[in-house]
């Protein structure tokens, strides 16, 4: 005679047993931005946002800054956007190093990284809108 136990299963949770949640909504959060490809979020709740650009072998791609009160500029401006095969090739991303001490732009198209050093001052304050967008 053998015998065997098996671990009791917890009961299905009724279907009435779902939290009630709010149905689904879609807002723009910023308009105007040229190809949104990647993002990054700041500590100071800013955001970066690196775009593609046209993709016509150019120089309109970059990366523009949304700070936390909503205003919206380039960053950074004049990085290679271009198309390989149909594909985009020139699409830029952004990062914040750990440390959040230096931003890395990066670009498929060109194999190129570009790093930004954070001041002191950025980094505890955050990131302001140059007068004119930076450039490589």
């Amino acid at each position: 005679m053998a015998t065997a136990c098996t671990p009791a299963r917890p009961p299905a949770p009724a279907a009435d047993a779902l939290p009630d949640l709010p149905a689904p909504s879609i807002a723009v959060v910023v308009d105007g931005l040229f190809g949104p490809v990647g993002l990054e979020a700041l500590a100071d709740g800013s955001l970066l946002v690196a775009e593609e650009g046209s993709g016509q072998r150019d120089d309109s791609a970059g990366v523009s800054l949304i700070t936390p009160d909503g205003t919206v500029g380039r960053f950074i401006s004049g990085l290679p956007s271009t198309r390989d095969a149909g594909d985009l090739a020139g699409v830029p991303l952004v990062k914040l190093s750990p440390d959040g001490a230096t931003l890395y732009v990066a670009n498929f198209g060109t194999g190129h990284l570009w790093t930004y050093a954070l001041s002191a001052d950025e980094q505890a304050n955050g990131i302001a809108l140059p007068a004119t967008p930076l450039t490589t």
